[in-house]
């Protein structure tokens, strides 16, 4: 008889012990915590394609995870990887005045992103061309500067220039900026030239 009594306390507490082990910590339960996670993240580079010429000083792109991305990398002519600015949305910077990345010189990119199990995605390789950089606000498009030398608001001739951003749709068809001569005949606008945006604080063109 006691034996039989010893033998129920210890069913007894061992089925406390599981009911504890699955009531106390519901959440731990239910969360992603990533454990056992081995789904790849993926990566895209939105403003270049294999061979094309960059006309930005930033490469932007995107990452998607079924957990939650960590980092974007990007190498540069098969040098270590460094960290893009961004997650989800991402852009690098490229080298600006460096004696290797004169204009027309090719170049090689990789890029990967890493999720927070440590997943790793496929790595996306390009070659592309330094272009001049015409992008005024630093979003990675190109952009468009028109200059209208004989363009008159209050002053004749007085001229004026406008700037229309680039998207991945192509140029947007209002102008993000513009100025005017405000001088009689001062033909402003003649000449415009971009200078480009080469870190991202929307500085802008030569006029």
């Amino acid at each position: 008889m006691i034996a039989k009594k010893r033998h129920y306390i210890n069913l007894f507490i061992v089925l406390l012990a599981l009911s504890m082990l699955f009531t106390a910590c519901p959440s731990d339960l239910t969360s992603n915590s990533g454990i056992g996670d081995t789904e790849n993240p993926t990566i895209r580079i939105l403003n270049c394609t294999n061979n094309s010429t960059v006309k930005s000083g930033f490469i932007i792109g995107t990452a998607s995870d079924n957990l939650a991305i960590t980092r974007v990398e990007v190498s540069l002519d098969s040098g270590d990887y460094n960290a893009a600015s961004g997650t989800t949305n991402w852009s690098f910077a490229l080298p600006a005045g460096a004696v290797n990345w004169k204009n027309n010189s090719m170049h090689s990119i990789s890029v990967r992103a890493i999720d927070e199990s440590g997943n790793v995605s496929n790595t996306i390789s390009i070659q592309l061309k330094k272009g001049k950089n015409c992008d005024v606000n630093g979003d990675g498009y190109s952009d468009i500067i028109a200059g209208a030398a004989y363009y008159s608001n209050g002053n004749p001739n007085e001229g004026a220039a406008f700037v229309y951003n680039g998207s991945a749709s192509g140029p947007g068809t209002s102008a993000a900026w513009s100025a005017e001569g405000n001088q009689t005949y001062a033909y402003f606008g003649t000449s415009v030239a971009f200078v480009g945006d080469v870190n991202g604080d929307d500085m802008l063109m030569s006029l």
